[in-house]
């Protein structure tokens, strides 16, 4: 009996070492409240990020790159946490024929793309950070997958996660935006 208990106590911890922690694994017993939220593209892309109201870009061709610049104004000064992107084509709803080739935040620190061939991308914070006052959340470059690209608008999907203390309330911003091209 004595040699059951630590083989037990082994086997729970590997148990719970290998069960998917909670989305809320960094804020326990906090309410996730999800919201709409706005989203403006640039493609006018200057340093510091200005909102300049450009939506629509150039049909890129083979080797040619896309840069977008990503608002969220309701957003800002709000403590973010975590935001991903994904682009669709809007009129299939399939994903989109893009690469996620560089992603630089507000703060200008290059992100690692998630993988080649993706059209989406997620970061969290070990930290959170307040977004600045322009709403600037992310830089990014997309490059064709492929030598044409349809001309239908890209869906640029944008998800979000603030919190605000106190009360601590975190909140999921999920914000829609068509690219369209020239």
């Amino acid at each position: 009996m004595a040699n059951s208990i630590p083989i037990r106590t082994i086997l729970l911890m590997v148990a719970f070492l290998v069960t998917p922690l909670d989305a809320q694994r960094h804020l326990p017993l906090t309410n996730i409240f999800e919201s709409p939220g706005l989203l403006l593209l640039d493609t006018r892309v200057e340093s510091p990020a200005i909102y300049s109201g450009g939506r629509v870009a150039s049909l890129p061709r083979s080797g040619d790159k896309v840069e977008l610049q990503i608002f969220a104004p309701r957003q800002a000064g709000r403590q973010i946490f975590e935001y991903s992107l994904h682009f669709r084509n809007a009129t299939t709803g399939q994903n989109a024929p893009f690469t996620v080739v560089s992603v630089k935040d507000w703060e200008d620190y290059e992100q690692v793309a998630a993988g080649r061939g993706s059209p989406a991308f997620s970061a969290s914070r070990v930290a959170f950070a307040p977004l600045p006052r322009t709403g600037h959340i992310c830089t990014v470059v997309l490059e064709p997958v492929g030598s044409t690209v349809s001309p239908d608008p890209l869906d640029v999907r944008l998800t979000i996660t603030t919190v605000s203390t106190p009360p601590r309330r975190v909140n999921r911003i999920v914000s829609r935006q068509q690219l369209t091209w020239l």
